[in-house]
């Protein structure tokens, strides 16, 4: 992967051992490639400061003709004014191997309290540096399925260049019939790795802690028992 180098801020199981897939790391790629171009067409060929400035390019900077090798894993979800998180695109084969459509779903409305503020800064903290950071969870969905995710997070602008958009790739990288602990129609998520990518614009000094978040899942699952 070009660029600045990512730092591991959590591993669930303490190594520092992360997860993901090569297209992924091709699609940050692509968006470092397109937040160089757009910066190259708005600095002009004189200014080589303002040339080499890191920049965070527009939603509308990314054609589908870009997009098509990763158009089945890929999402675009808005920050909205009322400080949700709105899935505005969700490719086809992540829609299929979580078994419902979730273009137009909030992606917070499936968490309560402590989790959802979690979730909130989380995300909220990605447009405000700006940076960007790829993950892995682990869903528990009913009594026997687990789904392991892993995904990849950048941000981008609207018109006006406000940054308000989260664009990347998901991916099921597991899917499994193990007895979880989870009633039917239920859901608990674990959090299994985090790591910051610095797009040029530093990372967050204040980040939310993934562990907190995993022993609130922990006290879900004692008080189900």
């Amino acid at each position: 992967m070009t660029g600045q180098a990512q730092q591991v801020h959590f591993s669930r199981n303490g190594d520092g051992s992360v997860s993901y897939l090569s297209h992924a790391e091709k699609f940050i790629d692509l968006w470092r490639d397109i937040a160089s171009s757009a910066g190259a067409s708005s600095a002009g060929a004189s200014d080589a400061d303002s040339d080499s400035a890191p920049r965070v390019p527009a939603k509308a900077d990314f054609s589908i003709r870009r997009l098509q090798p990763f158009l089945p894993s890929y999402y675009l979800a808005e920050w909205t004014d009322e400080g949700d998180l709105v899935n505005r695109l969700v490719g086809s084969a992540l829609d299929d191997r979580l078994g419902s459509p979730h273009t137009g779903v909030s992606f917070l409305e499936n968490y309560e309290g402590a989790q959802r503020r979690y979730f909130e800064t989380f995300w909220k903290q990605l447009l405000d540096t700006p940076c960007g950071v790829m993950t892995g969870r682990t869903l528990h969905q009913g009594p026997d399925r687990k789904l392991r995710m892993v995904g990849t997070a950048l941000p981008l602008t609207d018109a006006a260049g406000d940054v308000r958009y989260l664009c990347g790739t998901a991916d099921i990288v597991r899917d499994f019939q193990e007895e979880t602990g989870v009633k039917v129609g239920e859901r608990r998520v674990y959090i299994d790795y985090v790591q910051y990518i610095d797009l040029g614009f530093g990372i967050p000094a204040n980040r939310p802690d993934p562990a907190e978040f995993n022993a609130l899942t922990d006290q879900m699952a004692t008080a189900a028992e």
